[in-house]
């Protein structure tokens, strides 16, 4: 993990004060989840960038195929994001909740730093990443009857 490491930024001719977030890793604590329960993500935002950026929001996403578009299903849970100083990176985690509406199925989980856009940066289309393993969402275990 990039706990406060320096990184190597990303400069654009007459952009180089400018913040650059980007999604390092993230991780899933499980491998599965029953629709309706939750799993902790875990990521690791760095600002690539010449400049500071403010305090920002990590959003998490399922997608069927590691690559954020409109037919990811954005999951409860927002993990927030200290500023961070040029070159540098922090972690972040939250609880996720997979809603009961969520079909089942395998899915990466997607991480996108800056949900909010609130940070104005060298680039917005670097701010996600996908987790390497995926997670299934399975249904719920059945009950025994009550008595």
């Amino acid at each position: 993990m990039l706990v406060g490491a320096a990184l190597a930024p990303t400069v654009v001719a007459g952009n180089a004060v400018k913040p650059d977030l980007l999604v390092r890793g993230v991780v899933a604590s499980q491998s599965a989840v029953e629709v309706g329960a939750g799993f902790q993500a875990s990521v690791t935002v760095a600002n690539v960038g010449g400049g500071k950026a403010s305090s920002s929001a990590t959003a998490f996403f399922l997608s069927v195929d590691a690559r954020k578009s409109v037919t990811d299903i954005r999951v409860a849970g927002v993990a927030g994001i200290g500023g961070l100083g040029a070159r540098r990176a922090a972690p972040g985690s939250t609880t996720v909740t997979v809603k009961r509406t969520i079909p089942l199925g395998s899915y990466f989980v997607l991480a996108c730093a800056d949900a909010g856009s609130r940070v104005g940066e060298l680039s917005e289309k670097n701010n996600c990443r996908a987790s390497e393993k995926r997670v299934r969402v399975v249904a719920p275990a059945p009950r025994p009857p009550r008595v």
